[in-house]
């Protein structure tokens, strides 16, 4: 009797408004000093630019656009992965919905499902459970009561079908959360990596010539400059 357990607290799939702001990304080699749209929106404008200083050697422009790469698809890359997130919860949370109209069963709960005579059950700790001694029998520490009891095969069928789909969905939530923190210490060592071998900091701009060879901070505009005088009331 398998039991049908609820989504872990810490399985939730983080909002947009959880995960951090992108880290402004270091512009890739160009031929030119233009900033590239795909790197900076094209709401942004840029006031000025400051020059850093020059590389001089092929081994260190090779080590700043190695990490300025990776450091972009790293940010690509949590990018995508927090839209599957926010996408299979969305996922779940239909489960969850259809479950608890079906069957009764909400998402907080904890559940068993008893094949043999097709009944559903709730399950809950004893009172006293948490200070019971290892040797008690799990069946002496959960209180059991009949859910429901599903009226035949075909009913019976929906209901494996639903919770088979949501523990996949499940499972595929755990899989993804596990990348965007594999994903997110990847991106905090090439930073580090940033500040400490070009002085750039996660939260600028920053454009490298690949002509001259300079490394360029991008200024940009303060929220208010960059509406135009037309447009703003």
């Amino acid at each position: 009797m398998p039991p049908i357990a609820p989504v872990p607290p810490d399985s939730k799939t983080p909002s947009t408004q959880d995960m951090p702001p992108p880290t402004r990304p270091i512009v890739a080699p160009q031929s030119d000093s233009q900033t590239p749209s795909s790197q900076v929106e094209e709401s942004t404008v840029v006031n000025n630019k400051k020059a850093l200083y020059r590389l001089k050697d092929d081994e260190t422009i090779e080590a700043l656009v190695k990490l300025a790469t990776g450091r972009q698809l790293r940010e690509q890359e949590l990018v995508v992965v927090s839209r599957l997130l926010n996408e299979k919860q969305l996922e779940l949370s239909g489960f969850n919905e259809q479950l608890k109209e079906k069957f009764g069963i909400s998402a907080e709960g904890n559940y068993q499902y008893d094949d043999e005579t097709r009944t559903i059950f709730a399950l809950k700790a004893k009172p006293g459970a948490e200070n019971a001694s290892k040797d008690t029998k799990p069946e002496d520490l959960v209180e059991r009561t009949v859910q429901r009891e599903l009226e035949n095969a075909e009913v019976e069928e929906l209901f494996l079908k639903m919770v088979g789909a949501k523990k996949v969905t499940t499972d595929e939530i755990r899989a993804l959360q596990m990348i965007l923190q594999e994903k997110k210490i990847e991106l905090t060592h090439i930073q580090e990596s940033l500040q400490e071998q070009f002085s750039m900091a996660p939260d600028k701009h920053y454009e490298y010539d690949s002509e001259t060879h300079v490394v360029y901070e991008l200024i940009l505009a303060a929220a208010d400059e960059q509406v135009p005088a037309a447009e703003k009331k």
